[in-house]
């Protein structure tokens, strides 16, 4: 998502037509609103010959009714394959369901699952269904150790607290050390905390709250206080959102958009595999990345022979479209595609 990485060699052309960070921000005023309640938000199908990839953008929810969509939209693809954003399936079962059999989590209740959001609720299903389950991402610890030697260790803690203040939020619960001890295992096991830690990357409680105090000007037990009260836990919630999403400056902020380039162009590495194994693919992220990736998508699946949309050769569609919105939508494609070869251009000369 962004290319001012030197470390980050641009070893294929298709890594080199993910959009910029600037890009995808573009992008997102034109497509249903990231926070709004239609849900699945907007989705993209490409094709070439038998060859089908459908790429489903979610906002990372643990609403049932979210959920459901998503589990339709799943059902109507049937892919031979689900890619998935997070940490392996098998190793999230370690994390979250410790000690339990695969056929204790295969019949546990749906709303147990819920509650670690849709790409593992959709994981799950896909794996109690027998298709093949497969992460498109970087285990979290790795992102981490590859994005190390550009950011402080202090900015690292500071990106981890502020995204699992927000998880936690969005969960309803309240921020303490039981609390954030309970959610940090969900990402990182204690052996991945253990080589972080080793590594000079404390992700300790205390180096979260000392985190949070640095960056957020705040602490757990003044969160804690503010919880209860309907209106500043929205406005904390709003706030902690400010140091993570890669879209705001910052340094925390730069931690998560460091990540995002290495990640984005492992999940087209994914894809490309799966395209050369799989006729009917699945893959499913929250929607910046599902925007990032679609010219090189389109790259991917282009097929000379067969115009699926003009300028492209891929066929996009998103939910409740009208007319207009298809030909803005098929525009801004185009405008996208355009922009991102021009960067692959300066890239190949500079």
């Amino acid at each position: 998502m962004s290319f001012e990485l030197p470390t980050f060699e641009q070893k294929k052309s298709l890594h080199s037509l993910l959009l910029t960070m600037e890009q995808e921000v573009e992008a997102r005023k034109g497509d249903a609103d990231e926070w709004g309640e239609s849900r699945p938000y907007f989705e993209r199908k490409f094709q070439q010959g038998d060859r089908n990839i459908r790429l489903l953008g979610t906002k990372h929810s643990p609403n049932l009714i979210d959920i459901e969509k998503d589990v339709a939209v799943y059902r109507e693809t049937d892919p031979e394959i689900l890619l998935h954003e997070g940490n392996d399936i098998r190793v999230v079962f370690q994390n979250v369901f410790p000690g339990m059999t695969e056929d204790e989590i295969r019949e546990l209740d749906p709303v147990v699952i819920a509650k670690n959001q849709e790409q593992i609720f959709l994981a799950w299903q896909a794996w109690k269904d027998g298709k093949t389950v497969q992460s498109w991402d970087i285990p979290f610890s790795e992102q981490v150790k590859m994005v190390a030697h550009r950011h402080t260790p202090e900015a690292i803690a500071g990106f981890v607290v502020s995204i699992a203040l927000s998880k936690l939020y969005q969960d309803n619960i309240q921020p303490s050390q039981e609390s954030m001890e309970d959610l940090l295992p969900r990402v990182l096991s204690q052996k991945d905390r253990d080589d972080l830690a080793s590594a000079g990357i404390d992700l300790s409680f205390a180096s979260l709250e000392r985190a949070a105090q640095k960056y957020l000007k705040t602490s757990f037990t003044s969160l804690a206080e503010r919880f209860s009260d309907e209106k500043l836990r929205k406005e904390d919630n709003g706030f902690f959102h400010r140091y993570f999403d890669p879209a705001y400056p910052g340094e925390t902020n730069a931690v998560l958009k460091d990540m995002n380039v290495i990640r984005d162009q492992h999940a087209i590495d994914v894809m490309e595999e799966a395209k050369s194994k799989y006729k009917n693919v699945l893959a499913v992220a929250g929607g910046s990345h599902v925007r990032t990736w679609g010219p090189a998508v389109a790259e991917l699946y282009k097929d000379q022979d067969r115009q699926m949309s003009e300028g492209s050769g891929a066929v996009f569609e998103a939910l409740e479209d009208n007319p207009k919105k298809i030909a803005e939508r098929e525009n801004r494609h185009e405008k996208d595609q355009v922009s991102a070869q021009e960067i692959a251009d300066r890239l190949k000369t500079s």
